[in-house]
């Protein structure tokens, strides 16, 4: 892993409560295997409905062609 699942999350929840964009992750912190995507996107809706919030959407941004 090139970032934790919790700095990953804070990240993005930080990102989610503003209107700034988000430079991606794997940008900032290297490649990401499939399962930690998945691993931060469950911890990601985990923390959302913690905090009684709801996502509406999920939106993929595939900038290659594994992805």
């Amino acid at each position: 892993m090139t970032i934790s699942i919790q700095s990953a999350v804070d990240s993005l929840i930080e990102v989610h409560a503003g209107s700034n964009p988000l430079v991606p992750l794997s940008a900032t912190h290297g490649d990401f295997t499939r399962d930690h995507a998945y691993t931060i996107q469950d911890a990601l809706r985990a923390e959302l409905a913690r905090r009684r919030r709801k996502p509406i959407a999920w939106q993929l941004g595939a900038a290659s062609p594994s992805g």
